[in-house]
């Protein structure tokens, strides 16, 4: 057993959006290469969406959403609050949709609580979508780096971290819990399954 203080959690999950950081902006810099234009800040914002809303999903897997949780996601992302995009998606749907903080969260019963969480990953997809489309295109022409599987690394480095936090530490010789699978799936469908929806699209224009 890795016995891991809260704070080492912490410290190890803010290293690795650091590094995260640091692989998006490589990213944008060959993205500037093609579209002068492109905002590297902008793929920041959208980046912190995928990363808090598998966070957030974790955090209330169990029904509860503590103090810990709430400081790991948010202060660990630096660029968007995936609650503010959730509401603004949500009042266009629904103007009467309550405008959710969040020290909102904990007083919601445990099944509003995964609720929630499924509906801010829901809020987030067309900005996962936006992230993937143009650095999976970059990905697929650099033979020299794996973006995707950095990237990957990152947020599955983060689901680690965040699941662990109130145990004080993981087993690395421990199957998966409930909380790490359901991270898993939120991440499979925000970043996994649009990069590769985004980069078939790609190989398909370079076949024609």
């Amino acid at each position: 057993m890795i016995k891991l203080t809260a704070q080492e959690c912490f410290d190890r999950a803010c290293a690795v959006y650091e590094q995260a950081k640091s692989i998006i902006g490589d990213l944008t810099v060959a993205a500037k290469e093609i579209s002068p234009d492109f905002n590297g800040e902008i793929a920041m914002r959208q980046f912190d969406l995928i990363a808090q809303a598998i966070m957030l999903n974790i955090a209330v897997q169990d029904g509860k959403f503590d103090e810990l949780e709430k400081t790991f996601i948010e202060n660990i992302t630096e660029y968007s609050d995936i609650l503010i995009v959730m509401n603004k998606e949500m009042q266009k749907e629904d103007p009467e949709w309550p405008e959710f903080k969040w020290t909102d969260i904990d007083s919601l019963k445990p099944e509003n609580k995964e609720k929630l969480g499924y509906i801010c990953a829901d809020a987030v997809k067309k900005f996962a979508d936006e992230f993937t489309f143009f650095f999976s295109a970059i990905d697929l022409v650099d033979e020299e780096r794996d973006y995707y599987e950095e990237l990957q690394t990152c947020l599955f480095h983060l689901i680690t971290f965040i699941s662990a936090v109130n145990e004080g530490g993981f087993d690395p010789e421990k199957g998966a819990t409930e909380e790490n699978i359901r991270g898993l799936g939120i991440m499979k469908v925000l970043f996994n399954d649009a990069w590769e929806k985004n980069l078939e699209a790609f190989k398909a224009q370079l076949d024609d």
